[in-house]
């Protein structure tokens, strides 16, 4: 190990410090599948069902009489971890403290990727790495092929890429990467000038992630500046801090730009006595007594050097997993997902997690559940850990209690007026199927402490059975209805004493429109009526002069509304769009974003996710915009610049990758952080 006082040389040769301790010691297919039991058959029937449509499928078959019942598939697992090569025995430990073998049951690579090994070279003839290596470059002797003479490099790419399930020697986190490596090392030492060559070369073959398990305590503008030219192609740099129990660490872990890893001891539980540590370290990982391929075989060594591949190999299974993710994206994924460590030293964002990284790519900022009603359960958790005590007048009564709103998860009339009494309420909203209380739903009104259920809609809705089940809970039930959806939306905002004489007129024969003010009107505590597309039901004109409302807000061009209709109701302003998309952007853009702390995003192609979350966003004054599933926009884009504009970069997303697609959400997500 060299010692710690090189970090002051002043000779015209700069050192690389190799970060190794030598010692004796050694979501998401495009397709998903439903079962479905038929009413007097014996066996089930499997469909396959593409994932955007997976919604739409299932609502369809809970409206068929026909149909007993619709369950969505889900895995199920070996008791063991099948790796069989035969070393694996001298990694179990690491990788379970890495939650590896947890992450491998929700990998499936997509695409090949090639990590450039920038190191001492590799034993090109190894059992475990040769079939895993490309073509790469020798800076130390050039001419001939980067074979490693001492160790380090191997014993590196072997915790990145050495070929697992070959029932050959040991594992890695990553399946089947391909590796390049790059000689820029002679033993432990080496220059600057070389490394610099070697980043510029992984560069220009178009690599995917550099592992830099090496680095220097001078900082040098070359360096930055071919660190930021891999950057700047999208590519990953990870990147050792050093082996010297110091605060200071080494170039060019130091660089905001690499994902600078430090190592911990042999429990994962505190720093390595030999790691660096600081204010700059990303994450950390095992380093000590690390198991991996060597020089003809297979060694233990300690060091950040080792913790580094490991974190790389990880990232590498993000990136195979997900290729279209950008290097700051799997960066903060590996961050935002590690562990915390109590440490009196500065050990960054905590051990990495595999599991939770690669897991991360599917929440991060989603609200979601396997069907509608659970999104819409998950969202109740989300905004209400309990409930207040609140007093309505229903029926001519005076109640007191504890409410939840429960509306219909199949059809949409009834319930979309029920965003401002949800604010008023300060209730959450759960759907539910119309025949049979949902198990989830029980569990969450009893997570609540709830007292009183208000269910919104008429049998045809919500069944008399259901609202039985709710009074077996000790609960007491009402139940808000009229003669029609209009007249529905009319009861629902009677029960509101509202201070405004305004009101918002959606269409009542569709429902993105009224989704996209819903959150608004219970901001603003303002009532939601419905309107036909050329008339005007009486019982909405009726409460418009019972209640003196002197303003109005349509919502949606002519195509849904018309202008006859404009012209009966008083004091008019149209918010419309060309499409359900662009009426939503237009209705953020007139009410504004001023209060909102971030933006939610649902689908316009159906209803629940954004019906549960406009009761979210009326209690937090943030919008709902909706968003095609698949396709990306130029609104979609405009609105993301508009939410940076006015300095609302925080989201959520409601829904599960068939209501918003993974690769969206991401889009989402750099649109917002980076819009560059």
């Amino acid at each position: 190990m060299l010692a710690k006082t090189m970090k002051y040389i002043t000779t015209t040769t700069i050192l690389l410090v190799a970060f190794i301790l030598l010692t004796t010691v050694g979501h998401a297919g495009d397709e998903a599948k439903l079962i479905v039991k038929y009413k007097g058959d014996k066996k089930v029937v499997i469909l396959n069902v593409a994932s955007h449509e997976l919604e739409k499928r299932v609502f369809r078959l809970e409206k068929n009489p026909n149909v007993q019942y619709v369950e969505y598939d889900a895995p199920i697992y070996l008791a063991e971890t099948s790796v069989n090569d035969p070393n694996y025995i001298e990694q179990e430990q690491l990788f379970n403290m890495m939650y590896i073998p947890g992450a491998w049951q929700h990998y499936n690579p997509q695409d090949e990727i090639v990590i450039a090994i920038i190191d001492t070279g590799v034993d090109l003839d190894h059992p475990d790495l040769a079939s895993q290596l490309v073509e790469g470059y020798n800076f130390i002797e050039e001419g001939n092929p980067p074979e490693d003479t001492h160790g380090h490099g191997s014993h590196v790419a072997g915790l990145v890429g050495a070929l697992t399930n070959n029932e050959v020697g040991i594992a890695s986190a990553a399946l089947n990467v391909k590796m390049m490596p790059i000689k820029v090392l002679d033993g432990n030492s080496g220059n600057i000038s070389n490394l610099i060559k070697g980043i510029e070369f992984a560069v220009e073959k178009n690599v995917d992630i550099i592992n830099l398990s090496l680095g220097s305590y001078v900082n040098m503008k070359s360096l930055r500046d071919a660190i930021k030219l891999a950057y700047e192609n999208d590519i990953l740099v990870v990147c050792a801090v050093g082996n010297d129990n110091d605060s200071d660490i080494m170039y060019p872990a130091y660089y905001k730009e690499v994902l600078a890893v430090a190592s911990t001891n042999e429990t994962n539980s505190e720093k390595a006595n030999f790691s660096n540590y600081g204010i700059t370290v990303d994450v950390v990982a095992p380093g000590v007594g690390i198991y991996s391929t060597w020089l003809d075989g297979y060694n233990y060594q300690n060091g950040t050097s080792m913790s580094t591949a490991i974190v790389t190999s990880i990232a590498a299974m993000i990136r195979q997993q997900e290729p279209w993710l950008s290097n700051d994206q799997i960066k903060q994924m590996i961050e935002e997902t590690a562990v915390p460590i109590v440490s009196q030293y500065s050990l960054g964002n905590g051990a990495v997690h595999a599991e939770k990284a690669l897991l991360h790519v599917y929440n991060k900022n989603r609200i979601y559940g396997k069907s509608a009603i659970d999104t819409a359960v998950e969202i109740s958790k989300t905004g209400w850990s309990q409930l207040k005590e609140k007093t309505i007048v229903i029926d001519g009564q005076e109640v007191t209690g504890k409410f939840v709103i429960v509306a219909s998860g199949n059809t949409f009339p009834d319930s979309l007026a029920a965003a401002p009494l949800t604010t008023y309420l300060d209730s959450p909203l759960l759907l539910q199927r119309k025949a049979t209380i949902n198990p989830v739903n029980v569990a969450e009104l009893e997570r609540l402490q709830a007292t009183n259920v208000i269910i919104i809609g008429g049998e045809g809705a919500i069944t008399e059975t259901v609202a039985e089940d709710l009074r077996n809970l000790e609960l007491t039930v009402h139940r808000v209805s009229g003669s029609s959806r209009y007249e529905t939306a009319v009861k629902l905002n009677e029960l509101i004493p509202y201070q405004s004489k305004k009101a918002i007129i959606v269409s009542g024969e569709n429902f993105p429109d009224a989704l996209s003010v819903s959150s608004y009107a219970a901001q603003l505590n303002i009532p939601i009526l419905y309107v036909s597309k050329n008339k005007i039901k009486n019982e909405v004109l009726q409460y418009i002069q019972d209640y003196q409302i002197t303003e109005t807000y349509v919502i949606g061009g002519t195509g849904v509304i018309s202008e006859e209709v404009i012209e009966s109701l008083p004091s008019p302003t149209r918010i419309f769009g060309s499409n359900r998309y662009e009426t939503s952007f237009e209705v953020i853009k007139y009410f504004g974003v001023v209060n909102a702390r971030e933006v939610y995003f649902a689908t316009g192609e159906n209803f629940p996710d954004a019906l549960a979350g406009s009761a979210l966003g009326g209690k937090n004054n943030n919008p709902v915009f909706l968003v095609k599933p698949e396709t990306n926009s130029s609104i979609l884009n405009q609105f993301l610049q508009y939410a940076r504009d006015n300095n609302v970069t925080n989201y959520r997303i409601f829904g599960g990758n068939s209501a918003i697609t993974i690769k969206k959400a991401w889009n989402i997500d750099k649109m917002l952080q980076s819009p560059e």
